[in-house]
């Protein structure tokens, strides 16, 4: 067990070396985002527990019975899938094991990936780059960052603190506003001992400030997404908005006309249909297509099963990411959170701590 978890530790530190050093020359590796969950999916396996339990069955149910009747109401398969990959890593993410890991592998590991994000950006800030990466666009790759300075603090490394700067550098030099907003969430957890109820203040605070001060925040193409969404979600039926569809439905067509310039994102079926992927942030397209009792029943599980996989702290970190993540991009179908997720779940076991 100890010689498996040195092999991962050892291969995902080559893998993301090697995608830093192609990054220096400007040369991104097309498949490295899809990769990446590959080998999460790959960790995942390796560390998977074969008893089934309730949440396992239950995410499984939903996930069949809405395949089902997408299937059947004559959805592209493609377009199904494309909507509910997010079903596996749920699924692979709360079936994981404790596996044996050295505490000093794991922090030698997290160390090694904060500086290699950190010499990447810096470089390729030094060259001119305005939105620096390593794998992918770094809304992406900020909270896979993050998890492993989780890692050096739950771990009580000596250097977390330098760490925890290195990891604001990176924010700045990529420039991401989501991850300076992570970061800051981040530090309630690795700071506080009460964080739970400071992270709901903060939650209540700035959900707050979108709502008074809506109309004078800067244009983004979030804000725009949002407002797409809730100008459809908003007519709907109150049992449609807390429960969602039976099915995957298509978006009318005023509001993919309006998103006319993502055409990459549109139907396999058909090039004037679209669906709730054309929205960007996961929690929307999640609420969109399963309502806001589906999205708060996924988190739950995955936060609950966590807890039983490794420790408190851990679980509601992953989890968190998870969550703010799907305010800005992929949320629960980021594969770089996912494969990072992996590692943490796995490696952050009551046993490790005691070490």
């Amino acid at each position: 067990m100890q010689l498996r978890s040195s092999l991962i530790f050892s291969f995902l530190g080559l893998y993301t070396a090697g995608l830093a050093f192609l990054s220096f020359f400007s040369i991104n590796f097309v498949f490295s985002y899809d990769l990446a969950f590959l080998l999460g999916s790959l960790f995942s396996i390796m560390a998977f527990k074969s008893s089934l339990n309730a949440q396992t069955f239950l995410i499984s149910l939903y996930f069949v019975t809405f395949f089902g009747l997408s299937y059947i109401a004559g959805v592209s398969t493609f377009d199904i899938l494309l909507s509910t990959k997010f079903f596996l890593i749920i699924l692979l993410l709360i079936n994981i094991k404790p596996i044996a890991t050295n505490k000093y592998e794991l922090m030698r590991l997290a160390r090694f990936i904060i500086v290699i994000f950190l010499v990447s950006y810096s470089f390729q800030s030094l060259l001119g780059e305005v939105r620096p990466k390593v794998f992918v666009e770094n809304n992406f790759e900020i909270p896979f960052v993050l998890l492993f300075v989780g890692l050096l603090f739950f771990l009580n490394d000596r250097r977390k603190n330098l760490f925890f700067l290195f990891a604001l550098l990176i924010i700045f030099m990529s420039g991401s506003r989501s991850g300076l907003f992570s970061l800051f969430a981040c530090s309630i957890i690795f700071y506080f001992k009460n964080y739970k109820m400071i992270l709901a203040l903060t939650g209540l605070f700035s959900f707050s400030i979108l709502y008074f001060f809506y109309e004078i925040l800067p244009p983004t193409d979030r804000l725009f997404f949002f407002e797409a969404f809730f100008q459809t979600f908003t007519s709907r039926s109150i049992e449609n908005i807390l429960f969602g569809n039976l099915y995957l439905i298509e978006l009318d067509p005023h509001t993919c006309y309006r998103f006319r310039y993502y055409s990459e994102l549109f139907s396999f079926q058909s090039s004037s249909t679209c669906y709730s992927n054309i929205f960007h942030m996961m929690n929307i397209r999640v609420i969109n297509d399963f309502g806001l009792v589906g999205l708060t029943l996924f988190f739950l599980i995955i936060n609950s099963s966590l807890k039983k996989i490794c420790t408190y702290k851990a679980a509601d970190l992953i989890t968190l990411l998870f969550l703010l993540n799907g305010f800005s991009v992929s949320g629960l179908n980021n594969n770089l959170l996912f494969l990072g997720a992996v590692i943490v779940a796995f490696s952050m076991n009551k046993s490790i701590i005691k070490n």
